[in-house]
């Protein structure tokens, strides 16, 4: 029922708390409900450098894929989203490209691994370890707030 707490020196906390879900993958995780996202305020600990290097790594179990869901997501001028597009294909997009959508699915109830990388101008999907999908574009730049789940309620 606590935000997450950042146990670094850097403290970028988060500031809304989520549900908790026991007994997941890996120890006790989170459930992204809806429009309840984690908040994660920006800061220069958490700031994303025009054209640099950024590595994201997530394990999910989509109770449903019926609908989009966004799983990460940086709102701004040259915002940066992660999800599953109906269906359950994994997606990336970064504001003003195309959206690079993965050919394979995530399956209901079903634990898999999405990553992503970007460096050298080009932003990279990964499903259980396999590229699935390349965005030829660089990573934004940003030091806003990041969203976990749900959308930007500032924008909804």
């Amino acid at each position: 029922g606590t935000p997450p707490q950042d146990a670094t020196a850097n403290a970028a906390h988060a500031e809304t708390s989520g549900s908790l879900s026991e007994g997941t993958l890996i120890a006790d995780g989170l459930r992204l409900v809806g429009r309840e996202p984690i908040r994660i305020p920006g800061s220069p600990a958490n700031a994303w450098n025009a054209g640099g290097a950024m590595s994201l790594v997530l394990w999910l179990k989509p109770i449903s894929t019926a609908n989009e869901m966004t799983l990460v997501h940086r709102p701004g001028a040259a915002g940066f989203r992660l999800g599953l597009a109906a269906g359950g294909a994994p997606f990336v997009e970064v504001d003003g490209q195309a959206r690079a959508v993965a050919t394979g699915t995530v399956a209901d109830n079903t634990w898999r691994q999405l990553a992503v990388t970007a460096a050298d101008g080009k932003v990279t999907l990964y499903l259980d370890g396999a590229e699935a999908a390349v965005l030829n574009a660089p990573l934004p730049g940003g030091d806003g707030p990041i969203f976990l789940g749900g959308p930007d309620p500032a924008v909804s």
